[in-house]
């Protein structure tokens, strides 16, 4: 099975500027990625130019397809799926703890 992504974390970081309220400053883009049986996560903050009061969108307005065209972006020029792949396949060889037989709980009273 191929390895699938999703946005699972797209977060505004807002502040006040100007005469403009609630402008967007950071995006922090988290993406998880799974081969069906690992699953693993990266992200980070992206810092988004000042605003244009010209063409300025307010916060209420702002769609779901805006933060994810941004987040696409970063992540294709962060290289997100090339490390989440990574990612997936260090866990498929990572060593596991495990209980030694005489760790394990004993069984509870019968009734």
């Amino acid at each position: 099975m191929a390895n699938t992504y999703k946005w699972s974390r797209l977060e505004a970081v807002v502040k006040d500027e100007d005469d403009l309220s609630n402008v967007v400053v950071d995006l922090v883009c988290g993406m998880t990625g799974t081969d069906g049986e690992y699953p693993v996560y990266i992200d980070t903050m992206h810092k988004l130019p000042a605003p244009d009061p010209d063409n300025f969108i307010p916060f209420e307005d702002l769609t779901q397809e805006w933060a994810v065209e941004i987040a696409d972006t970063v992540a294709e020029e962060r290289g997100f799926r090339a490390s989440l792949d990574k990612q997936i396949e260090a866990a498929k060889v990572r060593p596991t703890s495990k209980p030694f037989a005489w760790q394990q709980p004993a069984p509870g009273p019968s009734e």
